[in-house]
């Protein structure tokens, strides 16, 4: 989280990007010795010594990855994950880290963060779904490293991603009235991490949205998922209420980024006072106007629409070697992996009924016409979005099993497949379909498919 400083501090150190480099190389050092001095003591039963009990993450951890170079900016913070056992949160190094910290943090005027993860009492409340997404990304980067296990430990991540976005959105409501009214605010470095905590909050909201259509970036930085999110090609109602707020928050972090090099410059205590307390009451406007909107649940304005309720779609179903077809039309909005899919058939069968006469039972076609109703998954692991939005397809996978991809048709498509089922074998109608979209839909210069998905296909 980017910090807001006091005249003072900025008159004190001055920040810089090497800096925070520093810090967190001195955070990582204290740690591994830290452990190593833990494990010879014997002062816990650790069951693997190779894996820190303590370890640093976040923007700044970046930066160790030999192919990606610093990512964390001049006033990112030093994240730091801690292990802990036991309901009362137990480690034996956790005041020496702490002291550490503190000191270290002190004289560099870098914030460094500590966070528990293990299991807790106050678990659920320490560990949101947006650090174990962080967490697997860094797993992937540094399959050597402690990420996987500590990500692990953070069950929490599993839990659902409305209730902790409304969490989330009632923690921050409680900064709804920040203490302007005192003239000394902007002396305070209490009131400079409120600021802080608002300027991140769109970020924040950022992050967690992507992190539960699984589309985090890798760097997750501030930039790649703004990149990400105001990218999207495809509607996004929380982008839609919120994309000119957002922006206009990101435009006073930018501003404040001027202001700091001001004082370097020679700005007074004054005139710096009087720029932030402005900023701070724009902030804390923004803030509210968007705790106004979203009042106490924000699930539909997360609603994503890929492809719009009533549009005919091919839906192709991949099984190892062999595959079928849909046309039909959407009963629902395709967005959300957690909406899934939702379809109704646009034409009727007949039903079949069982009639007694003299030679015994016979099958007789009756008068009834039965609305084929077809619910496919409502419940969905993750969405591929297209490479070429106009020629590609999407590409999901069901909870239950195999591939699906997916793309709107025109009406003629649905209806020639509609008329061949009424008036042939469905299931070889199905199969000639799949015969004739399959090459296409497993395209992979316009559409994302899954490896495992190419190596089992009939047409690889």
């Amino acid at each position: 989280m980017s910090k807001f400083y006091t005249y003072e501090e900025l008159r004190e150190r001055f920040p810089t990007r090497e800096a925070v480099t520093q810090a967190r190389d001195a955070v990582a050092s204290f740690l591994e010795d830290q452990t190593v001095s833990l494990v010879t003591t014997q002062l816990w039963d650790y069951e693997d010594p190779k894996n820190p009990i303590a370890v640093v993450y976040g923007s700044t951890t970046w930066g160790l990855h030999p192919d990606i170079g610093e990512q964390h900016t001049r006033r990112s913070d030093v994240d730091v994950a801690l292990r802990c056992k036991g309901s009362m949160g137990y480690n034996p190094l956790s005041y020496n880290i702490e002291e550490f910290c503190n000191l270290l943090s002190l004289q560099t005027n870098v914030p460094i963060e500590i966070t528990m993860v293990g299991n807790i009492g106050l678990y659920q409340s320490l560990i949101n779904p947006s650090t174990a997404d962080h967490f697997r990304l860094l797993e992937r980067f540094f399959p050597n490293g402690p990420y996987g296990k500590f990500r692990r430990l953070m069950k929490v991540d599993f839990q659902d991603r409305v209730d902790d976005f409304n969490d989330y959105f009632r923690q921050m409501s409680s900064y709804r009235h920040l203490p302007f009214v005192d003239s000394r605010w902007i002396e305070r470095s209490e009131t400079m991490k409120i600021l802080s905590k608002l300027e991140n909050f769109p970020d924040h909201i950022i992050r967690k949205a992507l992190g539960r259509e699984k589309m985090l970036p890798a760097p997750d930085t501030k930039a790649k998922i703004r990149d990400v999110f105001f990218g999207f090609p495809y509607e996004w109602q929380l982008r839609t209420e919120f994309g000119t707020t957002f922006s206009s928050m990101f435009t006073i972090s930018s501003e404040y980024e001027d202001m700091i090099d001001d004082v370097s410059k020679g700005l007074s205590g004054r005139a710096y006072h009087e720029k932030l307390r402005k900023s701070g009451f724009n902030l804390m406007e923004l803030a509210r106007s968007i705790y106004s909107k979203v009042g106490l649940n924000i699930r539909p304005l997360l609603r994503i629409v890929r492809i719009p309720k009533g549009t005919p779609v091919i839906i192709l179903h991949h099984y190892p070697g062999s595959g079928s077809a849909d046309v039909t039309r959407l009963e629902d909005d395709f967005g959300n992996p957690k909406d899934g899919v939702s379809v109704k058939r646009g034409y009727d069968k007949f039903a079949t009924d069982f009639v007694t006469i003299d030679k015994g039972l016979e099958f007789v076609k009756t008068d009834i016409p039965i609305s084929q109703t077809a619910q496919y998954d409502r419940d969905i692991t993750r969405i591929e979005d297209p490479i070429d939005p106009v020629n590609g397809w999407f590409t999901y996978k069901p909870k239950r099993r195999g591939y699906c991809s997916i793309k709107a048709c025109d009406e003629k498509t649905l209806t020639e497949f509609e008329d061949e089922c009424k008036t042939g074998d469905e299931w070889k109608v199905s199969q000639k379909y799949y015969r004739l979209y399959a090459s296409d839909a497993l395209n992979t210069k316009h559409t994302r498919v899954p490896k495992r998905l190419l190596e089992v296909s009939p047409s690889s």
